[in-house]
């Protein structure tokens, strides 16, 4: 069955994760817990449930702390890149293992009175973080899929490698990270995706056009290159059993050190 939210919790905190999980489906929100949604309880289950998941509410607690369980789907979902809230049970933080993933998360508090003034909160929140679904029948188009992009430089380093290429380009270079996103359900209908370069990545020694193909073991379908002055970059989207899907996206580097975007 379809699911917006994956909830990640410690069994000993099951009565609480059933009661944030009705709170969210009364509001619309479709949630994916176990065991009610696990009934087998196999492991290949919770993997499939966290790829399809749109986000993640985790309970934090001093007992999800100590559970290799509860790490071990933070990251998975940490790795798709799928948005992670955080609901505290207790005044805790997270364990060194956890914060790993969750530095960056949203957190609430769900205690006493809390839970009266943050539930409604995190619920508005998860509704706004819900990219738009597919749809049966639904064809992929770019308000599923977009373009994103990281540009860096690493001087704080001292990396010696961005001076030399600024050197030999006469221009202020950076490692530009590219890759599509979007619901892994979608994801995974793509063959391959082509992205076609500004000139200056050929002339840094790099293909004027790339193919990022799943069956040659690429992932995520990114790329990372060399990369100088801000251009409009495009690609081509090329699923299953429909027409190309064309994405575009403006690469502006900061005027400073490298960031993110």
């Amino acid at each position: 069955m379809a699911h917006d939210v994956f909830i990640s919790y410690e069994k000993t905190d099951k009565a609480i994760a059933g009661n944030v999980c009705t709170a969210l489906e009364s509001a619309g929100i479709k949630c994916w817990i176990s065991p009610r949604d696990n009934v087998n309880k196999w492991p290949s289950e919770i993997v499939k449930a966290i790829n399809s998941a749109k986000a993640m509410v985790v309970l934090l607690s001093a007992a999800s702390n100590n559970s290799q369980f509860v790490m071990n789907e933070v990251g998975l979902s940490f790795d798709k890149k799928i948005p992670i809230f955080v609901a505290r049970m207790e005044e805790v933080g997270p364990s060194e293992n956890l914060a790993l993933y969750l530095h960056s998360s949203q957190w609430y508090d769900m205690w006493g009175s809390w839970i009266e003034i943050n539930m409604p909160v995190l619920t508005d929140l998860i509704k706004q973080s819900l990219p738009p679904s597919l749809d049966p029948g639904e064809k992929v188009s770019p308000k599923h899929i977009a373009l994103a992009y990281k540009c860096w430089r690493k001087e704080a380093d001292a990396d010696p490698r961005f001076e030399a290429w600024d050197k030999k380009f006469n221009q202020r270079i950076y490692r530009l990270d590219l890759n599509v996103e979007g619901l892994w359900n979608v994801l995974k209908r793509i063959d391959y995706v082509e992205y076609f370069m500004h000139p200056s990545w050929k002339w840094a020694g790099s293909s004027s056009e790339y193919k990022i193909d799943k069956d040659k073991g690429d992932t995520n379908f990114r790329l990372r290159e060399l990369i100088w002055g801000n251009f409009l970059l495009y690609a081509e989207v090329h699923l299953d059993n429909q027409d190309v899907v064309p994405l575009s996206c403006y690469v502006q580097l900061p005027a400073g050190k490298g960031s993110s975007h």
